[in-house]
Order: C-alpha cells, then sequence, then structure tokens
C-alpha cells in the first residue's frame, strides 16, 4: 500500500477508515511547506504540510487521507 507525502493530513479528529497514526522525528521547513519525516510502526514515512503546521515530535499523532489516494502494489512492487 502507499499513499504520496501531499495526499496524508495531520488530523486532530481521526476517522475510523482513513487514519494511520506516526510518530514524527524531524521538520524540514522548505518555505511554502514542510518536510516532516517519522515512522509508522517500523516503516520509515513522509508528510508534507503547510508552513504552519508542525506535529508534535515522538508522539502518537493521526495522519488522515482520502481512500481514493492510496495505490496498491504486488510484491514485486508493480501497481495494481
Amino acid at each position: 500500500m502507499g499513499v504520496r507525502p501531499e495526499a496524508l493530513f495531520l488530523s486532530s479528529q481521526p476517522s475510523a477508515t482513513s487514519t494511520l497514526h506516526a510518530k514524527f522525528n524531524l521538520i524540514e521547513p522548505m518555505g511554502s511547506m514542510n518536510v516532516i519525516w517519522g515512522e509508522v510502526g517500523n516503516t520509515a514515512l513522509t508528510v508534507l504540510t503547510g508552513p504552519n503546521e508542525f506535529p508534535a515530535m515522538e508522539q502518537s499523532t493521526p495522519l488522515s487521507f482520502a481512500a481514493s489516494a492510496v495505490s496498491i502494489f504486488d510484491r514485486d512492487g508493480a501497481r495494481i
């Protein structure tokens, strides 16, 4: 499963069907956006946010996404 970084949103009210919980460890301000690095479980994750969005570091933070933003891949990495 894959979701592009720009399709993930910091969420204050998680949804049961489209929410992940991430722990962030680095925010890289890039002017018009922030690149935020973290993990969901043991899987690395990158999120792009607006310049004024800053999640708490090293705490469980809900992320929302639209089901239509999800891509599914087979074991060889080919998109299904």
